[in-house]
Formats: structure tokens, sequence, C-alpha cells
């Protein structure tokens, strides 16, 4: 397919405090260098972890799942209505979800239950 590109994908997360006794983490997609994430607004793009830096967690770490052929139309036009703006919840459908959701659709993984012990 044309629209197939071979993209580095990676997770990142960000350690956010501690809500109730879970760990809770920030966490988003970067596909090559354009990050995806899920917010109020829906999911945003960016250049670089932007999300990240604005929300002022410094704290980052990256889980690389390597160089993988991309369909990035295809994600978005499939992740992007599972998604929308005004469809955020911090406890049921956060940054957590989406990330799961785009690493499965990526990769064939899942994000790890640690980083979705609040959505469980």
């Amino acid at each position: 397919a044309q629209s197939m590109a071979l993209s580095r994908v990676q997770l990142v997360l960000s350690p956010v405090g501690t809500l109730f006794p879970v760990q809770g983490y920030h966490t988003s997609i970067l596909i090559g260098k354009t990050e995806y994430v899920f917010g109020a607004k829906g999911v945003l793009r960016a250049d670089g972890p932007q999300s990240h830096k604005a929300l002022g967690y410094e704290d980052r770490e990256y889980i690389d799942f390597g160089n993988r052929f991309v369909d990035v139309p295809s994600f978005e036009s499939t992740l992007f209505p599972l998604f929308r703006a005004g469809t955020y919840d911090l406890l049921r459908k956060n940054c957590n979800s989406f990330s799961d959701a785009a690493v499965y659709f990526l990769t064939g993984h899942r994000l790890d239950r640690k980083y979705r012990q609040l959505e469980a």
C-alpha cells in the first residue's frame, strides 16, 4: 500500500503521582517524530512528546517497539473516531486507554497493566 511507511514506534510514559493507592501515568505514542495523545479535545498531534512537556512532566520513559510499517491514514481513521473530543474520562477513557489501543493497532501488543491500572 502506498500509505505504508517504515516508522519508529515508541510509547512515552511520565509518572504523574499516585491516585488512590495506584501510581498514575501520562502516556502518548510516537510514530516517527509525531506524538499522538488523547485528552479532552480528542486525539492531538504534536512534534515530539509535547504533551509531557506541556503538563510539566520532566521524568519520561520510552518503550521502543522498533521500526514498523505504519499506515498513518488508516491508524488515524480507525482510532480518531473512537477517541473524539468530549469523550475523555479520567478513570474510564483517558490517555492510557488511547495508548493501549494505539500500541495494539500498531504492534499487536497491549499496554502493560501497570500503566492502565486506573482504567481496569
